[in-house]
């Protein structure tokens, strides 16, 4: 029993499919499976008529769009020949097809129904032959061959994207300005027409001829004599065989220039039109972050033989924007199509293991053939090379570079991570080295985890391992084992207060994985890393998510005490220098409006804060403990309509401190200690201001403070911010005369443990810039010093509660700390997604049995 198969016909050049004849004794013989089979190739074959009708309908209303863009003839007399070639150009392109592609007629109406579809009509002329068809999906096992046909581009978004961008230019105002100076020294418009052909083609009319730059991209030439030395500060000289290749290439791309001029009769001055136009187009892919018309525009400054060095950065950030951007496909292969990924094949010729070069790595390479390298290109060459797995090669060119620009951490990370996935222990702590020995490299907490990760993994951190060679010549202490972690993890310290969740699991998951006879399971991704909290015993590995007890600062893994960290000497010098820096600047903008000069507001800025800072030092009497910001506490609660700068608030706290045993100084902007003043309604002063004039009770709260020195006024047009910060940081030399202020915990006034003084404030500080200038620092400092408070605002001189909160300053630090105990060293890090969980570690010094 079989069907028979009515094929389809064309007519006029629409297709019509006939409608097949059912027959039902036939359909209920083959019963439901047949049925099924039925509708599933009616369903493709009716999706795959529907696909190529809009297709066509597509291609149609582009070709009418492309029409109607056009610009009308508004110029002058002679000049629509430029415009009229312009368009038969442009018709000739857009009226080929790709031979697949098929034509089909528009329906009558918008509505129109397919004709139906059996099985019975699909015949290979109706059908398609997979399914990436079928959908429009690329085929992953078809490889793409070099094409220079017109259909090629026609069908490239990169291609129509570049047009998008061309066609302004060559029609814009600037073009059209162009024409007429040209028009009194050349022959007119014939000078335009074959730049102008040439830039719309998506023909290859004249292929390229840079064998140099093919030879750099596989490897040949990318090698440097250097040496990792970093207190070297030679200038290394290229090698001389670099200095030919790139002498060759010079000429090479002359030679591709004058055919390229050749081929399409251009004098010079045709060609730097030609270039100018070129480099206009990138500029504007710059402006509009347009990646996609990059291909096109690289393979016409290849045909052409340009080199201009801001078009490369230009073709470079666009490139940087996709990952890896591989714009070779759909029949738009560039040269380099093959690249020898192994280093121990020298057989370049040999196509056997090729694989693609990415355009950014072609350009870069060009890009230093002619120019000197940047940090951009440099990092290109890295990664080119890492891919090849000359890891020592691309360590050599980062050392050659390292005294000519800035490194970035970026430029090394390809390297460092190859490294550890070599489990080539020497190798990464020789680079390690070297970064740390760069100011311009500074880590991040992944890289440090990352760093920890690859050695316990090796089992570098287990008690009795084996010695790795490069310690003895990078500088560290110890070369193996528990002591080589301690080093490591206290450098980390130096540059990172705290740590993810994640890398938390990954330190516990390497630990266990290197140190395997403590018989530690490692976690699976999706599971999370547990708590802890029962002691451990001696000699047992410790590696645990933990809670640190609030009241007492300990943990109840390893009964610990956590400490607080406070400021060394040379910590608060940094961290006043950079108060002062700031000061220097903010002042200025601060007082942008008042009559003195810049200069002058800097010097009073520096004069008068250093004045501040000196006459707390040599003050006599007891010490101030508490630094209090007034203007803070003044406006505490006060956003309601008749809220005011509230002096009974500034007494309130004042009041408080002093039963609590603490000796207060309140920081008070010259303005709010006069009669009246203006202050601000709203947040931020967003419904305007109005005029506040203080009431006498006001008043004998400001003169009692005044009496009693227990307020500082900031002088007129100045920052309090500054002021109070600066306070907080004061030694009080003589008033502490000799005296440690810090408070202990559990002490037996009741005292808030920690350091002094502390400041008194609400303040957030998210517009202060020194936690930007040195986050580690103004971190510690933000602990150590900063309490809150909170009470129950006041209306004129009442209060609903004569409570307040304070919430001390930390008794311990969090920020990533090492404490002894029992002969071992215990690491805790913080988790930063958390308020109160750290991560544990600690090593045992001998080996377990």
């Amino acid at each position: 029993m079989t069907l028979s198969v009515v094929a389809a016909t064309e007519s006029g050049g629409k297709m019509v499919v006939p409608k097949l004849k059912k027959d039902s004794d036939l359909m209920a013989a083959a019963g439901p499976s047949l049925r099924r089979i039925k509708y599933c190739c009616l369903l493709r074959a009716r999706v795959t008529q529907q696909q190529r009708l809009t297709s066509a309908l597509v291609d149609d209303e582009h070709e009418k769009g492309r029409r109607l863009r056009r610009p009308r003839n508004r110029s002058p007399a002679g000049s629509n020949e430029i415009f009229d070639y312009n368009s038969k150009q442009q018709e000739r392109a857009s009226t080929r097809r790709s031979p697949r592609s098929l034509s089909f007629s528009r329906p009558s109406a918008p509505n129109a129904s397919l004709p139906r579809v059996d099985q019975a009509t699909m015949t290979d002329s109706v059908a398609p032959k997979s399914l990436f068809e079928t959908f429009n999906i690329p085929d992953p096992t078809m490889t793409p061959t070099a094409s220079t046909s017109c259909s090629a581009y026609e069908s490239s978004q990169s291609f129509r994207s570049y047009l998008d961008i061309l066609e302004p230019i060559l029609n814009g105002e600037s073009m059209s300005n162009r024409v007429k100076s040209l028009q009194e020294t050349t022959k007119g418009l014939e000078f335009l027409k074959p730049i102008f052909a040439w830039l719309k083609s998506p023909d290859l009319e004249l292929d390229y001829h840079l064998p140099s730059l093919k030879a750099v991209l596989r490897g040949l030439h990318i090698s440097s004599s250097s040496t990792m030395n970093a207190g070297s500060q030679q200038q290394q000289q290229p090698p001389p065989q670099q200095q030919l290749v790139k002498k060759a290439f010079r000429q090479e791309l002359l030679d591709q220039r004058q055919r390229f001029r050749d081929t399409h009769h251009l004098n010079q001055k045709q060609f730097e039109l030609t270039e100018a136009i070129l480099v206009t187009i990138a500029s504007q892919c710059t402006k509009q972050a347009n990646v996609e018309p990059v291909a096109v525009v690289w393979r016409k400054l290849k045909q052409a033989g340009v080199a201009h060095q801001g078009m490369l950065h230009a073709l470079l950030h666009l490139t940087s924007l996709s990952q890896r951007y591989q714009p070779y496909h759909n029949g738009m292969s560039s040269i380099l199509d093959v690249l020898d990924a192994s280093p121990r094949k020298q057989d370049l010729t040999s196509n056997a293991e090729a694989t693609k070069v990415d355009l950014v790595d072609e350009i870069a390479a060009y890009h230093d053939l002619l120019f000197k390298p940047t940090e951009q290109t440099v990092n290109v060459q890295v990664r080119l090379l890492v891919a090849q797995e000359r890891f020592h090669e691309a360590e050599q060119l980062l050392a050659t570079h390292a005294d000519k620009m800035e490194l970035r951490l970026r430029s090394f990370l390809p390297i460092f991570q190859s490294y550890l996935q070599q489990k080539d222990m020497d190798s990464v702590l020789r680079l390690y080295h070297f970064m740390q020995s760069l100011s311009t490299v500074h880590f991040d907490c992944d890289t440090y985890v990352s760093l920890l990760v690859g050695m316990a993994e090796h089992g570098c951190f287990a008690p009795g391992a084996l010695a790795i060679e490069s310690t003895k010549t990078l500088g560290f202490s110890v070369a193996r084992g528990p002591q080589l972690f301690d080093e490591l993890a206290a450098q980390m310290a130096m540059d990172v207060t705290e740590i993810p969740a994640g890398s938390a699991k990954r330190l516990y998951n390497a630990l266990a994985t290197g140190m395997p006879q403590y018989h530690l399971q490692p976690i699976t991704s999706f599971a999370p890393l547990p708590i802890v909290s029962e002691p451990a015993i001696a000699e047992e590995l410790v590696v645990n998510r933990v809670r640190i007890d609030p009241s007492s600062g300990q943990c109840l893994r390893t009964g610990v005490k956590l400490r607080l960290i406070r400021l060394e000497e040379d910590e608060s010098s940094r961290l006043k220098e950079g108060i002062m820096r700031l000061a220097r600047t903010t002042q200025v903008k601060f007082q942008e409006n008042w009559k003195e000069g810049k200069t002058q507001m800097k010097a009073r800025a520096d004069e008068d804060l250093e004045n501040f800072f000196q006459l707390l030092d040599k003050r006599e009497g007891d010490p101030f403990t508490c630094i209090v910001d007034g203007a803070n506490v003044g406006y505490y609660l006060q956003n309601f309509d008749d809220g005011r700068f509230s002096y009974y608030q500034i007494k309130f706290v004042v009041d408080h401190l002093e039963s609590l045993g603490e000796n207060p100084l309140v920081i008070i902007p010259f303005k709010y200690t006069q009669s009246y003043f203006y202050v601000t309604i709203g947040a931020g002063g967003s419904l305007g201001s109005r005029k506040q004039i203080l009431t006498k009770d006001e008043k004998a709260i400001r003169d009692e403070l005044v009496r009693a020195r227990k307020v500082f006024v900031v002088p007129r047009g100045f920052l309090d911010d500054f002021y109070w910060i600066l306070a907080s940081l004061s030694k009080q030399s003589k008033a502490r005369n000799g005296s440690d202020l810090f408070v202990q915990p559990d002490n037996a006034d009741g005292r808030w443990p920690g350091g002094r003084p502390v400041l008194i404030s609400n303040d957030q500080m998210r517009d202060h810039k020194i936690g930007m200038l040195e986050p580690r620092l103004f971190r510690r400092w933000y602990s150590n010093f900063i309490v809150n408070y909170n009470f129950a605002g006041f209306v004129n001189d009442a209060c609903t509660s004569e409570e307040i909160d304070f919430t001390p300053a930390d008794f311990y630090s969090r920020e990533i700390q090492a404490n002894a105990a029992a002969g071992a060293t215990v690491w805790h890090m913080p988790i930063s997604e958390t308020e109160d969980e750290w991560l544990c570690i600690r090593i045992p010094l001998t080996q377990t049995q």
